[in-house]
């Protein structure tokens, strides 16, 4: 029987093996695929509610921040030890925790720092996944 055409058993073997292991390989990469575009997204929305709150700051100042942060006390914002403003946000399937903070920098330089950390896993805020945009302007008198 040696004129037959046709696969042996051990290629029909070899060749489901190579194709299961190929279609895994692609559902894996399907699914780290989708845990980093949740993670981009994630960011981004860090990164804009960063921005937002880096434009309040700018354009009120600290003291206005204060202030309003005063007369709306309970709206979510809190004081730490350190002085730094917190607030936690709830966006989407996500967390985010904004934290703002001022240091003198120069007898006549102030830097804002705006952090946002997010929290969509599960796993807690942590500095791996945050976003942090800062600025520096003269003190005001």
């Amino acid at each position: 029987m040696k004129g037959e055409a046709g696969f042996t058993l051990i290629e029909a073997v070899l060749a489901a093996s190579l194709l299961s292991l190929g279609l895994l390989l692609f559902i894996h990469a399907a699914a780290v695929t989708a845990r980093l575009h949740g993670r981009s997204r994630m960011a981004s929305s860090a990164l804009l509610l960063a921005q937002e709150r880096m434009e309040v700051l700018e354009s009120r100042g600290w003291d206005g921040i204060i202030a309003d942060c005063a007369a709306a006390a309970g709206a979510g914002w809190e004081v730490d030890e350190k002085g730094r403003l917190s607030e936690e946000v709830e966006k989407g399937p996500a967390r985010y925790r904004i934290l703002l903070d001022k240091s003198s920098i120069a007898p006549r330089r102030e830097r804002f720092t705006v952090t946002c950390l997010w929290d969509g896993e599960g796993g807690g805020f942590s500095r791996e996944r945050s976003v942090r945009l800062a600025t520096e302007r003269r003190k005001d008198r």
